[in-house]
């Protein structure tokens, strides 16, 4: 599932088997796409699980890999080009997040519209076996009094508040998000990744300069924060999706679970970007930022990713 926001947009369209079909067009208003694809000689037309393969799609391999066969969804929408501030612009953030610095995204992307759920890292761990890194070792910390506590039996199965397959993943460090993107990149046969912090601000204010995609006010209800009013705040994550999405159509870009933003090179820590079910709404602003060990996990924090051009 693809949404296109208005503008100019290159465009592929592509079907197994056939040349894919390139265009730009100028969304104005909705309008029709008329392409005639060729199709490709026989003996390049079988399946090769790249590209070409449809964002839902069955996967098969021999009997004697440790792979199962699954259905991979990843609906994506796509974040145009263009230029933002990025930082304090409202002057009510913390010192990591100024100066305030325009940045410029050369190129539209995509990413995931929601949060990666328990039912898309269930789907991971069948296909792989993988083990997290929480249930290897000291399990996985949630918030009291203003600090994380270690408990041993939590993990992403288990995160200490009852959850659904449609609930994001939690207990996941840094590592394990990454493994699940490479996972999904070779499932799929395209690149995915963590974003940046660059295309994660610029995705989440979706061309606004307010804290929130809808004003500087939190409101009531408007997502899952604590004090936020909402039927899960400070109780526990919410399905992901459970609020109306920002301009670009991302849910959950405030509130409902951190999510984990990809490494600079050089650098050993990690920051993790929106806010949580249990943290002030100051803190789900769309500029703060939270700087973590790349091994901490705990019940708050999750991830979404970028798909590569």
């Amino acid at each position: 599932i693809t949404r296109l926001p208005k503008g100019v947009h290159e465009i592929e369209i592509r079907k197994l088997g056939y040349k894919p079909y390139q265009a730009r067009v100028n969304l104005n208003k909705a309008q029709t796409i008329n392409a005639n694809l060729v199709k490709k000689p026989k003996s390049i037309a079988a399946p090769t699980y790249t590209r070409e393969q449809p964002e839902t799609q069955t996967r098969r391999v021999s009997e004697n890999v440790n792979v199962l066969n699954a259905n991979v969804e990843t609906p994506v929408v796509v974040i145009p080009a263009g230029k933002f501030k990025m930082g304090d612009i409202n002057g009510n953030g913390l010192a990591n997040e100024r100066p305030v610095i325009e940045k410029a995204i050369a190129n539209s992307f995509a990413m995931q519209s929601k949060e990666v759920t328990v039912g898309d890292y269930e789907k991971f761990v069948a296909n792989t076996a993988y083990k997290t890194e929480a249930e290897i070792n000291k399990g996985c910390a949630y918030y009291l009094n203003g600090e994380p506590v270690w408990e041993a039996a939590l993990n992403w199965r288990n995160p200490g508040f009852e959850q659904g397959s449609d609930f994001p993943a939690v207990c996941l460090t840094y590592n394990d998000a990454k493994a699940y993107a490479d996972w999904l990149s070779g499932q799929t046969g395209q690149q995915f990744r963590l974003p940046s912090e660059v295309e994660w601000e610029y995705a989440a204010r979706a061309g606004t300069e307010t804290e929130y995609p809808w004003g500087n006010e939190i409101g009531k209800n408007l997502a899952n924060c604590g004090w936020c009013g909402s039927e899960w705040s400070n109780k526990r994550a919410a399905p992901v999706g459970s609020f109306s999405p920002n301009a670009f159509g991302l849910y959950d870009t405030v509130g409902n679970v951190w999510e984990w933003t990809g490494k600079k090179s050089g650098e050993s820590d990690v920051a993790v970007r929106g806010g949580a079910w249990n943290f002030a709404p100051s803190l789900a602003r769309v500029s703060t930022r939270l700087i973590l060990a790349p091994d901490f996990r705990s019940n708050y924090i999750g991830f979404r990713l970028v798909r590569e051009r």
